[in-house]
């Protein structure tokens, strides 16, 4: 058995989502293990390239997302690059709300570039400096459940088959494995082909470089969208991505290609369906039983509260979502798969499981005034 021991916390995936959720249950006083199939932390973000931290307000000068999600991108850029705005670094104020009116979203917004090789370290030792156990190269193959209750994990690693007991798990795979693996009801997204990696020249070391895939979105006609969740889906995806640009990279469009991405960069996989879903008609509503609120990047003043009971599947007493799988759908989905709010839910998460094992009760059976207290005290913003 993997710790030799019983985890107060189990979380699989080492995403900003399961990094966020690890260090939020540490943080309640429990003892948690995080467990990630890769030799890197931070999913999409590092191994994924997508380093772009979307915003952290509401496009109009007012700061949404505060607590972990904040100050991993402050430990991320510390002692490396950023491009956050100037009217975030030291600004006023008026001075946000007066560039959110007349400057770009690069310029006025609260984001940055950052760099995932940086982050993928700081991440680890983070987690050290919290007192996480993390293990690498570890992959789920099976979900044991008894009574509605996970009772073990199995992971294959370089010693064979090994099983992990907690008392409460968290579910930050990015595609709801879990949950999946242990029957509980979940839903798949839709994706186009779509691939890029990161490339130098112009004086810029690092860039994107996106090869096909990003007009399809607009389309109406998604036939050819891929679920993520076959090998089939996988191997078409980053096969085609990568001999795409190894065709550009023949015929001169790119001088030079410094990295390539060592995971699928799916925007949605798959998604739990939970006691209730997040929907597009959500935007700017008031949800009654509210956790945390982010906003929409593909839009100015729009948010998103998210609620209590998109965190778990009614019959799941001891599991969690964390992440893009948070029960959501359609632009709530698409608003709340970024990396600041996947790392907003990942602590909440880390909330709701230390609380489950706390006061000994299912997920679903806390008293959503103490989470939101908890929550509050870290700077935790409600309600938008």
């Amino acid at each position: 058995m993997i710790g030799n021991r019983v985890y107060d916390v189990a979380v699989v995936g080492g995403g900003v989502a399961g990094c966020s959720a690890a260090i939020s249950s540490a943080r309640e006083g429990k003892s948690v293990l995080l467990l990630e199939r890769a030799l890197l932390l931070g999913g999409l973000a590092t191994c994924g390239l997508v380093n772009w931290w979307e915003p952290m307000c509401d496009g109009r000068g007012r700061q949404l997302i505060f607590g972990i999600s904040e100050e991993m991108l402050k430990r991320a850029i510390l002692h490396s690059y950023n491009t956050v705005p100037p009217c975030w670094k030291s600004g006023t104020a008026e001075e946000r709300i007066l560039a959110a009116n007349t400057l770009p979203k690069d310029q006025s917004r609260y984001v940055s570039r950052f760099s995932p090789t940086v982050l993928s370290l700081v991440l680890l030792d983070w987690l050290k400096e919290e007192g996480v156990d993390v293990v690498f190269d570890a992959l789920l193959t099976d979900v044991s459940v008894k009574n509605g209750a996970v009772t073990s994990l199995r992971f294959a690693t370089q010693n064979g088959f090994e099983r992990v007991r907690a008392r409460a798990y968290i579910d930050a795979t990015g595609s709801a494995e879990v949950f999946f693996r242990g029957n509980f009801p979940t839903e798949e997204g839709k994706n186009a082909v779509c691939y890029f990696a990161h490339t130098a020249g112009d004086g810029d070391c690092r860039k994107w470089k996106f090869v096909g895939g990003e007009a399809a979105w607009e389309q109406k006609d998604q036939s050819s969208f891929l679920t993520g969740t076959s090998r089939e889906n996988i191997n078409h995806t980053v096969q085609s991505g990568q001999l795409r640009l190894y065709r550009e990279y023949q015929a001169g469009k790119v001088q030079e290609i410094t990295a390539l991405p060592t995971m699928p960069q799916f925007r949605t996989i798959r998604r739990i369906v939970g006691k209730s879903t997040l929907c597009g008609e959500d935007a700017n509503a008031q949800m009654d039983d509210a956790l945390c609120v982010g906003g929409d990047f593909t839009e100015k003043g729009k948010w998103f509260e998210i609620p209590y009971s998109a965190f778990y599947c009614e019959g799941a007493k001891n599991l969690v979502a964390a992440g893009r799988i948070i029960s959501a759908i359609g632009q709530a989905w698409n608003a709340t798969r970024v990396i600041p709010i996947a790392a907003l839910t990942g602590e909440v998460a880390g909330v709701i499981a230390a609380r489950a094992v706390e006061e000994k009760k299912s997920v679903s059976a806390l008293e959503i005034k103490k989470i939101r207290e908890d929550l509050q005290s870290r700077g935790i913003l409600i309600h938008g």
